[in-house]
């Protein structure tokens, strides 16, 4: 995978299609499930992501050195929506002064070619070009906000459902040891050791999930994964590929239509789950 450097920052950049934005509680698996199927260490990084509407696909950014200085320009003296700003051999669209689209270029652009190329690639009516020195750059990302809920540090989430993990199962393995003779007391504690599995065992369904839609390439357009039921709707050109991971994945099927306008067919799958 290639690595990209900017102001001091070192990253890789992930580029994924969908159908639809996913939903904000199944965007921390999703991006961490991307990033495994393409082999891309994300722990102890910080992760950038962001939806681009108009190109049906999230951007994510992981950062090598967790570095990440051009995310936030707070400080820019304008009041445009979008603002496009030229820096080094990179193109930075701003949506709101934060980073929304990053485009590595190869060649030097002057202004109207920057406008046809925004234009052509964001069908953006309206934006703001501002080319800045080294200097205005400085003080457009001096002292800025540095958090946002599309900053993922995956070390600090993926370390607290250990840590909990850990500490769940010596309570419940403690009460289960001390309550050994009460056998009632100790079917009630014990219920309550596998709680601490949910979200590995969870985690784990999900990757498998999206590995095999990725090996099958069927297009997941909805998801939702209670703790008793998963329902996909997914979209494919290839029925025999959704029947075939239907099956290997236990998954029933509950409706088949043809989607005229995405040209697929869209399939309502469904299976219910072990608590």
């Amino acid at each position: 995978m290639e690595k990209f450097s900017l102001l001091n920052s070192q990253f890789i950049i992930l580029f994924v299609k969908v159908t639809e934005e996913i939903k904000s509680k199944h965007l921390k698996s999703f991006i961490s499930s991307q990033l495994q199927l393409k082999n891309i260490a994300y722990k102890n990084k910080k992760v950038y992501f962001s939806f681009i509407k108009q190109l049906s696909a999230y951007q994510i950014i992981v950062f090598e050195n967790n570095k990440f200085d051009f995310l936030f320009f707070d400080n820019l003296k304008t009041n445009s929506k979008y603002i496009v700003v030229v820096i080094e051999f990179y193109i930075l669209v701003l949506k709101n002064k934060q980073l929304y689209y990053l485009l590595p270029i190869n060649y030097s652009l002057d202004k109207n070619q920057i406008t046809q190329l925004i234009i052509n690639k964001l069908q953006l009516k309206s934006f703001e070009i501002m080319l800045l020195s080294k200097e205005e750059i400085k003080i457009a990302i001096k002292n800025t906000k540095k958090n946002s809920s599309n900053l993922i540090h995956y070390s600090s989430f993926l370390t607290l459902d250990i840590f909990l993990f850990i500490c769940f199962f010596c309570i419940a393995s403690f009460f289960i040891y001390i309550n050994k003779s009460d056998k009632n007391q100790n079917n009630i504690k014990y219920k309550k050791a596998p709680i601490l599995n949910k979200k590995t065992v969870l985690s784990k369904k999900l990757l498998n999930i999206y590995k095999e839609l990725d090996l099958n390439k069927i297009h997941l357009k909805q998801g939702d994964f209670s703790t008793n039921k998963y329902s996909l709707i997914v979209l494919s050109n290839s029925l025999p590929k959704v029947e075939s991971f239907s099956k290997q994945l236990a998954f029933e099927i509950e409706y088949i239509k043809f989607d005229q306008k995405e040209d697929k067919y869209e399939v309502s799958l469904f299976k219910t789950t072990t608590k």
